[in-house]
Order: C-alpha cells, then sequence, then structure tokens
C-alpha cells in the first residue's frame, strides 16, 4: 500500500536516484500472472536516511527509505481522494469527531530479533494506539508532533506536557478496532493519518532499537550498508496486484550514495545503474546527443519527464528494463510495482 508524505511538510526535491546490487546477489526472475515480471534486483543511488522511526522523519531521504518500509492506516491516492491501508475501513459518527478505523487482519510485521521467534508478529490495534503515543510524547526523538496533531486529537496537548499519562482520545475496543475522537468535528483526520509521521511500528523494536527502529508492515524491510542501504522484499507482505501478484515484484533495491551526479551519469550510460533523475532539459538533450544509440529503437535508455515533479531538474534518463519506475511529486519514489523486465524485453 503506498503511503505518501504528511502533507503539511514541505521537503524539497533533491533528485533521488538508485544504485547496483551486491555482485552476489543473483535474483532469479519469474513471470506473475498476466506476464508481471516477478524478482530481480534495481540499482540506484541517493542519499542515506538519518531515522526511519516515524516520530522522528524530518527529511526526505528518510522520508524516501521510510515510505518502503512503513505504513499507515490510510493512503492518499493519484486523485487526492483519501482510501484505507491497514485499516479495512473507517467510519466516523453523526458529531463528526468520533472516528472508527477497524484493522485489516493478518499483517505482518517484518520478521526482526526484536520478537522473541524472530518472525514478525501480527500487526494489532494496540500497535497503532502505541504509535500515536509515541508521536505525542514529549521527547527528543518526537520531531513530529507540532506539526500535526496537537490541537486536533483529544487529550494530545496534556498527554505531552505531562498533565496526563493516557491520550484520552485513543481507545482500543479490540483488536482490530481503534476509535480516534478529535476536539472538533473534521473530515480532515483520514488524510492526516496517511502521512508518514503516522505510520505503524512495534513497541519491541523501539524498545530494542530506540531512533535506529526500522520494522513495519511494508512491501520491503530495510538494511543499513557502508554507502548507504538496500530495501529487500518483504515475503509475508500482505499486498497484491490486481491481477493476485504479491507485491513487491523486486527482490531487493540498493541505494549507495553517489560521487556526483557526472558519475551517475557515467553508470547509467554504463548500465551500472538503472536511473540518473534530477536532471535539467539541457542535461537530458545533452546525454541523449552524446550517446544517441542507446536511445535508439533498439537502444537500451530512454529519456523522460517527471511532469507533476515541481522542478526544472525534471528530467530523467533510465534502462529500458525497469518498468513502472515514477517519481512522486513529493520526490520520493515507491517500489512496490517497480519491475525489473528481462534483458531480451
Amino acid at each position: 500500500m503506498k503511503v505518501h508524505l504528511f502533507n503539511l511538510l514541505c521537503f524539497s526535491f533533491l533528485g533521488f536516484v538508485v544504485t547496483s546490487c551486491s555482485p552476489t546477489n543473483n535474483y532469479e526472475k519469474r513471470i506473475g500472472s498476466g506476464g508481471v515480471i516477478l524478482g530481480g534486483e534495481a540499482k540506484f543511488s541517493g542519499k542515506a536516511f538519518q531515522s526511519i522511526l516515524p516520530s522522528s522523519i524530518n527529511d526526505l531521504s528518510s522520508a524516501q527509505a521510510a515510505i518502503n518500509v512503513l505504513e499507515c492506516l490510510t493512503q492518499i491516492n493519484s486523485n487526492g481522494t483519501v482510501s484505507t491501508a491497514l485499516a479495512e475501513s473507517f467510519l466516523v459518527d453523526s458529531s463528526g469527531q468520533i472516528h472508527t478505523f477497524t484493522l485489516r487482519k493478518g499483517i505482518k510485521f517484518h520478521d526482526d530479533a526484536c520478537f522473541p521467534s524472530g518472525e514478525g508478529r501480527e500487526m494489532k490495534a494496540e500497535d497503532v494506539k502505541y504509535s500515536l503515543l509515541q508521536l505525542c510524547s514529549k521527547n527528543p526523538l518526537s520531531h513530529a508532533y507540532s506539526n500535526t496533531i496537537p490541537s486536533l486529537i483529544e487529550g494530545a496537548e496534556d498527554f505531552c506536557s505531562g498533565k496526563t499519562n493516557e491520550l484520552t482520545g485513543v481507545q482500543v475496543t479490540d483488536d482490530y478496532t481503534v476509535v480516534i475522537k478529535t476536539n472538533v468535528p473534521t473530515k480532515a483526520l483520514p488524510y492526516l493519518l496517511s502521512g508518514i509521521q503516522f505510520a505503524v511500528i512495534p513497541r519491541e523494536a523501539v524498545e530494542r532499537y530506540g531512533e535506529k527502529a526500522a520494522i513495519g508492515t511494508g512491501p520491503f524491510m530495510i538494511k543499513r550498508t557502508d554507502n548507504g542501504y538496500t530495501l529487500v522484499r518483504h515475503t509475508n507482505y500482505y499486498g497484491k496486484d490486481a491481477l493476485g501478484n504479491q507485491l513487491p515484484y523486486l527482490d531487493e533495491v540498493t541505494i549507495t550514495i553517489p560521487e556526483s551526479k557526472e558519475s551517475e551519469i557515467d553508470q547509467v550510460i554504463l548500465g551500472t545503474l538503472d536511473v540518473v533523475t534530477g536532471l535539467n532539459q539541457q542535461a537530458a538533450n545533452q546525454i541523449v546527443q552524446n550517446h544517441l544509440k542507446k536511445f535508439e529503437k533498439n537502444g537500451n535508455l530512454t529519456m523522460e519527464s517527471s511532469e507533476d515533479i515541481a522542478s526544472t531538474d525534471q528530467f530523467m534518463v533510465r534502462s529500458n528494463n525497469l518498468k513502472n519506475f515514477k517519481v512522486n511529486s513529493d520526490g520520493t519514489v515507491y517500489w512496490a510495482q517497480v519491475q525489473k523486465l528481462r534483458s531480451e524485453n
């Protein structure tokens, strides 16, 4: 399920691109329903993330990593409407203040040593409440609180200030139901809860790793590397495409820190990177002119523009083997439905 950045945070587009996976990994590509190519590795470059603990996220590189690892109760669709994600449904009562979220059953957190068995347990309503408590807690890790809910959710200000030990506006009625009460009638809460700062995380991960906690329910698990990080397919992910194929399609996406934009361009020409983004039109045209054969009918590269990016550097050069790659208007990339085609395609 796609998770967008919290709408009130204004991040600038930093030209996020992707890098090469370890040469020892040789994931086998498979054919899914409808001829969808499954498996394989994507190779990109980008910035290292600082923290993907939801309450700590306040920079684009961390948000970029987090949207592929963590998930929220709701999500914003491409047409601007809100729909369910971890929540199966949500209802608002006649007062406009009581919001009831019913969770999907059977959703698992990533496997990790923070759990007694090492296997990710099922996500429950208490995890939703715990995550909101983390966001509202008055501690150095909670950077996002003041920009999100202090005047909206009942009791948030009193809880954050220490006047009470309970967040009265959030109640768990059973394992799969969370009721949130707002101070005033509002239709904005489902939109607000789609922000990555409202992602659901397990208590075990925070207690074990603190600000380095990086366990969620999303399509990828994450591992830091010496020069970036790697997204690894979450094999127990519940999400499927319209044809019934389990997401994500890719086995792995490795992100490394580039030396320069020039080195990124060199690598995409050589085929050791799949995409270089953040190009202005002049630079993109120059790449095409210098390597014309690679862009012709039987070539392996394509130049595209990301028209919804609020930047003059909206052009990209990508491998023709990469399908469904898209840079969102906030500068992030969501990898769950990106495919790496076979060479002969």
